[in-house]
């Protein structure tokens, strides 16, 4: 295998691009320094993976009849993209014609139910890499892989969380791969390794250059490094893979010293913040104008993401409380009455949530092949493997896919608590009708597939009995939008407030005052009051509503301004459907 890697000119791509120049930057060997006995070169220093541990992490491989090899890593960014070095890809921009991507995988040798393969369709690499793969220190080392067809997503196989753009870098990260363990012995090791690094500042890392070979350039912004004082390295075959901080991708390998991990040299990545919006612009890899448009307004902070996907893909009643394709007696949109000023517009009267203090809150994420997973919808756990949300939540699984976050405080996050799993399957009422109307029976009932692990963090909520009947005072969380105001955004910390649970003849003669058309409420809605001006928004559909530990709705719909007007909040009661969730569990 290893004569055709040479073969094939895999000497810079497939084992970290040692190039003939003598530069500071080259894997060329190290002088002078403390050669460590051969079983101590080790690059993760002995840590092997567990299943599933990095369901990012992906190998990039070149197949030629019935064998594969291992040359780089790489990360799943998408169901479709991976996430790569330019130094692992740029030789096979015209030619993707022998190169598989394999993920969900422990061990390179094992073809599990877990692991998947997909060949690569299409490579883009950076414009400003250079075309001299000599320069393999260069920065701009990062590259997009599109797979066609996409993976499906499991707990086995997920996409990495991309940093913003500009993010700050600092701390301890984790990098994992396949690469050589040693110098010394030029096998990859079959089980996926991992190490737990410290990133230093670029004149740190120069100046650890500079001891080891004697002379060093400056490192550019968009590098970072990570420190090898434990004579811990990337090596061989790492190059292209993922260092991750707390869930989120903040470097892809890309070059280091040779021998691996035998003096304290530092391991260079390219920086994903400086890439970011490159990513971004280049994620679909198609020629579709219109989706080229909605990727690069996707993205552009100062939009409010949500509200471009209402204007592009029509889903307004989906992300808020069913205003579009309004089809019923119920009101659409609030007249301009008792308007307030926007510091008390607020959904949730500015009421941040505490760690662990909803643990069934969870958040419904919606993605396809272009658009990376975005929150969507609210939802709550009522077991380790069902999700309760709100049927008009649904509306676009012909395109796209869903998966539920859990155990999370702030959407922007990925912590130790953090739990993903994908939508497997639903149930929705025999009697909804489907799309974004506002109706009865708002409910849906989501399997996901693989259940979740019960903790502080992750724990379901308890359901009423049938036709329990709910009054006083209640509570309601969700991330959806904390203003009616044109220029709202998503919060970043999940919301809660308490409100006051309004009968339903006042609650339709208050939908009457607020929005001036009269309209009769189901028996199977309820409503919160709205004449403190607290109401649910836009991204909070299908949250829930709790008394005591118990569910008692689903956020469904209201009127807009969100928390302008003394228009209440109507959700589904839920005590109407607890024989039909049970039935269905």
């Amino acid at each position: 295998m290893k004569f055709l890697v040479i073969l094939l000119g895999f000497v810079c791509t497939a084992a970290l691009a040692a190039p003939n120049a003598p530069k500071v930057h080259s894997f060329r060997k190290i002088k002078d320094t403390e050669i460590l006995p051969s079983e101590e070169t080790r690059v993760t220093r002995g840590q092997r993976a567990a299943r599933n541990q990095f369901p990012y992490q992906v190998s990039l491989q070149w197949a030629e009849d019935d064998f594969s090899i291992h040359f780089c890593g790489g990360s799943l960014i998408s169901a479709s993209v991976v996430l790569t070095a330019a130094s692992c890809a740029a030789d096979f921009v015209d030619n993707t014609r022998n190169i598989s991507i394999l993920a969900g995988a422990l061990s390179l040798n094992e073809s599990s139910s877990s692991s998947q393969r997909r060949l690569a369709s299409s490579f883009i690499v950076h414009e400003n890499w250079p075309v001299v793969s000599e320069t393999s220190d260069s920065p701009f080392d990062i590259a997009l892989i599109k797979v066609n067809p996409p993976f499906d997503l499991s707990s086995s196989v997920q996409p990495v969380v991309l940093p913003s753009q500009g993010a700050d870098v600092s701390g301890s990260a984790v990098y994992s791969g396949w690469g050589y363990t040693s110098d010394s012995d030029y096998d990859y090791p079959s089980i996926l390794q991992y190490a737990d690094v410290d990133i230093i500042s670029n004149d740190q890392c120069a100046d650890v250059l500079v001891s080891l070979v004697g002379s060093s350039e400056p490192l550019d912004d968009s590098q970072i490094c990570t420190d090898g004082e434990q004579n811990v390295a990337i090596c061989t075959g790492d190059v292209g893979g993922p260092l991750v901080q707390n869930g989120v991708q903040v470097g892809v390998l890309s070059w280091g010293l040779s021998p691996c991990g035998v003096s304290i040299a530092p391991s260079v990545s390219t920086k994903v913040p400086s890439y970011v919006n490159w990513i971004n612009a280049n994620l679909f890899l198609s020629k579709n104008v219109l989706s080229l448009f909605l990727t690069k307004l996707l993205y552009n902070r100062s939009v409010p993401m949500m509200k471009l996907v209402v204007v592009l893909l029509g889903i307004a009643c989906v992300l808020g409380h069913g205003t579009a394709n309004v089809d019923s007696p119920y009101p659409a949109y609030a007249r301009d009455i008792e308007i307030l000023e926007f510091d008390d517009t607020r959904v949730t009267k500015g009421q941040n949530a505490a760690r662990n203090q909803f643990p069934y809150q969870v958040s419904l994420r919606w993605f396809n092949d272009s658009v990376l997973p975005i929150p969507l919808c609210g939802g709550s756990l009522i077991s380790a493997s069902a999700v309760l949300t709100a049927a008009h939540c649904m509306a676009y699984d012909d395109e796209g896919s869903y998966d539920i976050v859990a155990g999370i405080l702030d959407q922007s996050e990925n912590t130790s608590t953090t739990q993903r799993r994908s939508v497997n399957s639903y149930v929705l009422p025999d009697d909804w009708p489907g799309g974004n109307f506002i109706s009865p029976y708002d409910i849906a009932l989501l399997k996901v597939a693989l259940p979740f692990i019960l903790t502080y963090s992750v724990h379901p909520i308890l359901l009423p009995q049938q036709d329990a009947v709910v009054s006083g005072s209640v509570i309601v969380s969700g991330w959806g939008y904390t203003s009616g105001s044109g220029d709202a955004e998503f919060p970043s910390i999940l919301q809660y407030v308490n409100v006051d649970i309004l009968p339903n003849d006042k609650c339709a003669e208050d939908l009457t005052t607020a929005s001036g058309t009269p309209g009769a409420l189901d028996d199977s809605m309820i409503c919160t009051t709205g004449r403190q001006n607290v109401a649910t928004c836009g991204g909070d559909s299908g949250s829930p509503l709790v008394q005591n530990g118990v569910q008692y709705g689903i956020v469904s719909w209201g009127i807009g301004p969100c928390g302008s007007t003394i228009a209440p909040s109507i959700y589904t009661r839920v005590s109407n459907y607890t024989n039909w969730i049970k039935a269905n569990l």
